[in-house]
C-alpha cells in the first residue's frame, strides 16, 4: 500500500497521485481547480513520534529531581559509633609518634643559634683615586715661546693676534703618525682668532696647501711660506674650526722661511676674506719676539 500523499477532485471526485515535476494542482481528467491535497501519513507520524520524545524528556527531568530531593532527606542523622578500644589503641599510637618526633632541646637551640649568627661584615676596602686612572697629558707639540703676544687687531666681528715667534726646527708628522723633526730652520708664527659678533664662521689653516691668506714681509722682502711635502706641522690645524660668539680663540702655526739676521721688525698681514670680513689683518712683530725666547705652554 503506497504511503504517497494523493490528490482529490472536488468536483469529479477522481483521486490521483502526482508524479515527477508534475505538481499541477487541476484535475487531470475534468481540469477543475478545485483540487484537495490529502495529507502525508508518515508525516503525521513523524510529527507525533518527536512530541513523544519531548514528553518523554519531560518526564525523565521531573523523576530525577524527585529522586534526588527524596534521597537527600534518607541520609543518617548521626555518625555510626566507633568501638572504644579501637580508638584508645590510636590515641597511643598518635602518643608514640609524637614522642619520636620530638627533637632535641640542646640541638635544636644550637641550630637556632648558628641561623641567627649574623656573619661578620667584610673590611671595606677604601678606593682611593690612583695616578694610573688620570688621562695621560696630552703632549704639546711645538710650543709657544713665552714673552710676547700682540694686541688684538678687529675686522668686523673677527679678532686677530700673534702670541709668540721662533725659529726652529719644528715636531713633524707623516701619513701614518709617524713623528720627526724637520732637518731644516723655519720662522714659526703662532695666531689666535677668535669671533665677537653674531654669527658664525670656519677658520681654516692660514696657509694652506695651494694657497696662502698670511704674508710675512720684513726689510730684505717678502719671506715665503713653508709647506712640508709629505708631512703636518704639529699644532697646525688639519680641518676647519667653527668661530662662534663669546667662544675660545682658535690657535693656528705658520711656518716662513728663515728672514736675514739683519732683519729687525716684520710685518705679518692676514686676509680678512678668510674669515668673511674685508680688509686685513695687520700685526707688527719685534725682533725681540722671534729672535729667542723660551717655549711656553
Amino acid at each position: 500500500m503506497t504511503m504517497r500523499p494523493k490528490n482529490r477532485c472536488q468536483r469529479c471526485n477522481r483521486t490521483w497521485h502526482p508524479r515527477g515535476n508534475n505538481l499541477s494542482l487541476k484535475c487531470p481528467a475534468c481540469g477543475s481547480p478545485e483540487v484537495e491535497i490529502a495529507p502525508n501519513p508518515l508525516a503525521a507520524l513523524s510529527k507525533l513520534g518527536l512530541m513523544g520524545c519531548i514528553a518523554f524528556g519531560l518526564v525523565s527531568v521531573l523523576c530525577g529531581g524527585v529522586i534526588a530531593l527524596v534521597g537527600g532527606g534518607l541520609r543518617p542523622k548521626n555518625p555510626p559509633t566507633q568501638d572504644q578500644s579501637t580508638v584508645a589503641k590510636s590515641d597511643s599510637d598518635a602518643s608514640k609518634r609524637t614522642e619520636k618526633r620530638v627533637p632535641d632541646v640542646a640541638r635544636s637551640d644550637s641550630v637556632i643559634a648558628k641561623r641567627t649568627e649574623k656573619p661578620a661584615p667584610n673590611a671595606v676596602e677604601t678606593v682611593r683615586p690612583s695616578v694610573a686612572l688620570a688621562p695621560a697629558p696630552r703632549r704639546v707639540y711645538n710650543s709657544v715661546p713665552a714673552g710676547y703676544s700682540s694686541a688684538w687687531v678687529r675686522l668686523g666681528d673677527t679678532e686677530t693676534r700673534v702670541i709668540g715667534a721662533a725659529v726652529r726646527r719644528p715636531v713633524l708628522f707623516g701619513p701614518k703618525g709617524d713623528e720627526r723633526t724637520s732637518a731644516e730652520l723655519v720662522l714659526l708664527v703662532w695666531v689666535e682668532t677668535r669671533r665677537i659678533g653674531p654669527g658664525t664662521v670656519e677658520l681654516r689653516r692660514w696657509i694652506g696647501a695651494l694657497d696662502a691668506d698670511a704674508r710675512l714681509a720684513g726689510a730684505s722682502g717678502v719671506l715665503t711660506p713653508v709647506r712640508f711635502s709629505g708631512a703636518t706641522l704639529g699644532g697646525q690645524l688639519d680641518r676647519g674650526v667653527a668661530l662662534v660668539k663669546d667662544g675660545p680663540p682658535v690657535r693656528d702655526l705658520l711656518a716662513f722661511a728663515v728672514p736675514d739676521p739683519n732683519v729687525q721688525t716684520l710685518s705679518l698681514r692676514l686676509a680678512g676674506s678668510h674669515v668673511g670680513e674685508f680688509g686685513f689683518f695687520d700685526h707688527e712683530i719685534p725682533p725681540e719676539a722671534w729672535k729667542g725666547g723660551a717655549a711656553k705652554d
